[in-house]
């Protein structure tokens, strides 16, 4: 994993300070890439790219960053893993090329030199990268599927600025630019800006599955979609009405493959361990293949571990799956004075529009697993949003199952009844979950959606909330190569989370985390043949008896460790440290959003300040602080940056 950045012209004139400006923006982002650096400028000076580098493949060597293709015809800033990368090599060599390294890198390069963008579907492996065709003169931008590795970019009318963070895009702009009231207000509804958005309305994230293209010297940006998920290559399977060990096995063969491919063969690695089922199914897999006890890692966030009716606690889930399964555990604590720096420089860098604390507790696992020699940290994101984990997307569809036959007029009522802030003010969120699913357009509101509206109304005026209600949650009309009518809602719902909330919201926050320690994540739950298997796995598997979520997975976790761990209930991830009040106040958010200049600066309601004083209000609370601290950094920066930066030389 890396760090890149660029600068192109748009105009036709060189990139102006070129070597000062990319040289800015890799030293802001040295954490993603510690091992080695390189850049290079087009000798017409319309591109300049820079790369960074976490050396996880072929470490021994020192590779010429951005890389060269064996003809020297392209150069390649690449952010990412090629996790089939030696079958791939195969292949290419016996298609005449010749590699000159053992990285990942190459083999990536050389195949899109080799098939141009389409050689993107063959690939298992994430990717943010900047590929530059001389020839051609043609530079491409390009995100994987799932979003794993973020890439934003700012398009002006002379040039276009793109890097792995946005801080490092802020500092060498030549023009400020605007902030996006409606991408606040939508991180405050989703703790995420709007998909392929910022906060910035000048600075945009990179949709995943896609590549920007333009000419040096031309103004013209070009946008084209460079995957899609296969839902139908499991309808035949489906279809066959397979047993409950025929699916079992289908599951558990997908999921070993990806486990396997991402098992670091050359450096360490740690994994999660929080005795919940998807990260006991990853372990266990992981374990199966290993030599030696792997290294797993539980955080406490909580004074207490939680815990539900008869069930282990979180702690004692955590224990039981290492004892079972032989790994060397290891424990933190997460809640102490330790983490109040990172979570205020967390708050301070929410220019991405993300406003979930998660992303500090991702650091925190990152911090640890760098402090004991890792490189890599596996963890187990995916399945809840792919399979129908979350408690509240499994009530709603069984409100929709049961709702089939209401009749028209009846279900127009409830709809609007779902929508209205004050009707639903002290009521289950359940009912506004289902009038997103059965109302047109098609979007799921996911979990992470979870502000009221009573809330948004009363910190945002009622068109600013309207335009977010349904940032989330929708599918790209593209993005599927199915028959929609075909899909059933459950699987439509996978899609909903897989299009928008895990590339633009849970993973956003994971990498920015993880990155800002040097550690390099890996999700096998997420390999693409695996989404699509999970997304297109009928409700009948999903769901046993219409209210066990991620049923599969609990039947390969009872194989595998046993019914302790496999039917434990649903818990969340690591609590945050301001949910004690004693510990908010070491954060200081009472003090920083009473007098941030926020209310202001932004268009916030009448009031607003006050109710986010109130003492219930700490998540609410937290978003403005993330905005607070950020908006007094970018204030800070821009008059500490010098004139000279984004002038000529």
């Amino acid at each position: 994993m890396c760090g890149i950045a660029g600068i192109a012209s748009l105009n036709g004139s060189p990139v102006r300070n070129a070597r000062a400006r990319v040289s800015t923006m890799m030293d802001m982002m040295r954490h993603r890439g510690p091992d080695q650096e390189g850049s290079w400028f087009s000798d017409d000076g319309l591109v300049a790219l820079g790369n960074s580098r976490l050396a996880i493949v072929d470490v021994s060597n020192k590779l010429e960053l951005p890389f060269v293709s064996s003809h020297g015809e392209a150069r390649l800033a690449f952010n990412g893993e090629i996790y089939d990368h030696g079958d791939q090599r195969r292949s290419l060599a016996q298609s005449g090329t010749r590699f000159r390294t053992s990285s990942d890198t190459e083999v990536l390069l050389e195949g899109l030199v080799r098939h141009g963008l389409s050689y993107l579907k063959r690939l298992d492996g994430v990717w943010a990268f900047a590929l530059y065709q001389e020839q051609e003169r043609r530079l491409q931008l390009c995100r994987d599927l799932l979003g794993e590795k973020p890439l934003y970019y700012a398009a002006g009318t002379e040039e276009l600025i793109f890097a792995s963070e946005v801080a490092p895009i802020l500092a060498v702009m030549r023009v400020a630019p605007d902030w996006d009231f409606s991408a606040v207000a939508c991180a405050f509804q989703f703790r995420a800006a709007p998909p392929g958005k910022t906060l910035f309305k000048d600075i945009k994230r990179l949709r995943p599955g896609y590549a920007l293209t333009i000419s040096p010297g031309r103004k013209q940006i070009e946008f084209v979609r460079t995957q899609q998920f296969h839902l139908e290559k499991w309808r035949e399977f489906y279809a066959a009405d397979p047993s409950l060990n025929d699916v079992m096995e289908v599951f558990e063969e997908q999921l070993t493959l990806s486990c396997q491919r991402r098992f670091p063969s050359e450096v360490d690695f740690m994994t999660t361990l929080s005795g919940g089922i998807d990260s006991t199914l990853v372990n266990a897999l992981l374990a199966s293949r290993a030599d030696r006890p792997i290294s797993s890692l539980y955080g406490h966030s909580t004074l207490v571990p939680p815990k539900q009716g008869d069930d282990l606690d979180e702690h004692e889930a955590s224990l039981f799956t290492s004892r079972k399964l032989g790994t060397d555990h290891h424990e933190m604590i997460m809640h102490d004075r330790d983490a109040v720096g990172l979570y205020e420089e967390n708050a301070a860098d929410a220019f991405d529009g993300i406003f979930c604390e998660a992303s500090t507790n991702f650091r925190q696992l990152a911090k640890y697993s760098q402090s004991l020699g890792k490189k890599v940290l596996v963890t187990s994101d995916g399945p809840d949003e792919l399979l129908g984990g979350y408690d509240v997307d499994v009530r709603a569809l069984q409100l929709a199952e049961r709702g089939r036959t209401c009749r028209p007029e009846s279900k127009a009522r409830l709809i609007q009844r779902a929508n209205d802030p004050d009707h639903m003010r002290n009521r289950s969120g359940s009912l506004l979950n289902w009038a997103h699913l059965v109302s047109e357009p098609f979007s799921v509101l996911p979990n992470h959606g979870g502000t009221r509206g009573s809330v948004m109304n009363t910190l945002f005026n009622a068109n600013t909330v309207k335009s977010t209600a349904r940032a989330f949650g929708w599918v790209d009309g593209d993005v599927v190569d199915s028959n929609e009518s075909s899909i059933e809602l459950s699987q439509r719902v996978a899609l909903g989370y897989a299009c928008t909330s895990l590339p633009d919201y849970v993973n956003t926050r994971s990498d920015k985390g993880t990155m800002r320690e040097s550690i390099e994540l890996r999700l096998p739950f997420q390999a693409t043949y695996v989404a699509e298997l999970f997304a297109a796995t009928p409700s009948k598997w999903k769901f046993y008896k219409r209210n066990t979520s991620k049923f599969i997975l609990r039947a390969l976790v009872a194989r595998h460790v046993g019914d302790s761990i496999a039917y434990r209930k649903k818990y969340g991830f690591a609590q945050p440290i301001w949910r004690v009040r004693e510990r908010e106040d070491w954060l200081k958010m009472c003090e920083v959003v009473g007098d941030s200049a926020i209310f202001r600066d932004f268009p916030f309601e009448k009031g607003a300040r006050e109710f986010l004083l109130r003492p219930e209000e700490g998540r609410h609370r937290w978003m403005a602080y993330c905005l607070a601290r950020s908006s007094e950094r970018f204030k800070r920066e821009l008059s500490a940056r010098p004139a000279s930066l984004a002038e000529s030389v």
